[in-house]
């Protein structure tokens, strides 16, 4: 008999600390049900994406990533999806405890990193702060990846971190072990405001005791999509589509990250920005889900 080319994938991570790299993780085990030969990782940016040197051009790509708006050559397959959805990535506004901020107005003349050139967590950062009437110029502004982040907080080198992550994130919450942090509220009139101008954010909280002596807050959030790139098979993202929606892949996610429990068909397909992949379509559409 010929041999059988197995198609080799490449799931792009939006980051090392977020929610959704537990998920891939807790799903390599579904590889050869899906029909791959390889699965291998790559971290990348908003910018990286919408560059042609990301490895679309030389394999298929699947990203999990916050996104709102649609991007060139990409569907959604989608698992994750923005309002409602399979699981909000929360707006961790992080300080230094004691040192002197207790709101968002606060910041201003303060060391702050707003995330890392490139990333999601950059544009969410600079959204909310022009909402409250920050400008780039009243802050000490840094750009930071969050473990660069978290280490110049531990050394008193920076006051405060912007961090998009679906809690409990382990970054912050291993911040929280040793070096004594607090959250920062993104709420009232400049939340509502931020929700009803931008429709990718959500109203969320995060609630007291999910980092150490740390207490809860309201903020915004913003859901992920799965994205696939155009270019890849309909009849294989249909099958990842179906395996991911298996009785094995629903255990895995009960029993992964806290915020796999909120990933359930009944959300699947609300909040999409970006046209729905044809082979996941085919599957939703065959178990009665409508597509339009």
């Amino acid at each position: 008999m010929p041999s059988v080319i197995r198609p080799a994938i490449d799931l792009a991570n939006w980051g090392a600390a977020a929610a959704h790299r537990v998920w891939w993780r807790s799903h390599s085990r579904l590889t050869d049900r899906w029909g791959t030969s390889q699965i291998s990782t790559s971290r990348i940016s908003s910018r990286d994406l919408c560059s042609p040197m990301w490895p679309i051009g030389l394999i298929p790509g699947l990203a999990p990533l916050p996104i709102a708006h649609p991007i060139p050559g990409y569907a959604v397959l989608p698992i994750f999806t923005r309002r409602v959805s399979l699981y909000q990535e929360s707006i961790h506004l992080v300080t230094r405890k004691n040192a002197g901020i207790y709101r968002v107005r606060d910041l201003i003349g303060k060391r702050v990193s707003l995330g890392e050139p490139g990333s999601g967590t950059l544009i969410d950062a600079q959204l909310v702060l022009a909402e409250y009437g920050i400008r780039s110029g009243d802050i000490e502004v840094e750009y930071m990846k969050p473990d660069l982040a978290i280490e110049r907080i531990r050394r008193k080198q920076l006051d405060a971190f912007f961090f998009v992550a679906g809690y409990p994130a382990r970054a912050v919450s291993e911040l929280a072990a040793d070096t004594e942090i607090e959250l920062l509220p993104i709420d009232g009139s400049e939340a509502e405001r931020l929700i009803e101008r931008y429709r990718f954010f959500a109203r969320d909280d995060i609630p007291a005791g999910v980092y150490r002596n740390v207490a809860g807050v309201e903020t915004i959030s913003v859901g992920a999509q799965w994205l696939v790139a155009n270019s890849v098979d309909a009849e294989l993202v249909y099958g990842i589509t179906k395996t991911l929606w298996s009785k094995s892949s629903r255990k895995l996610l009960d029993e992964g990250h806290a915020k796999g429990k909120q990933i359930t068909l009944d959300t699947a397909l609300q909040g999409i920005v970006v046209p729905l992949h044809p082979g996941a379509a085919r599957y939703y559409e065959e178990i009665g889900i409508s597509t339009e």
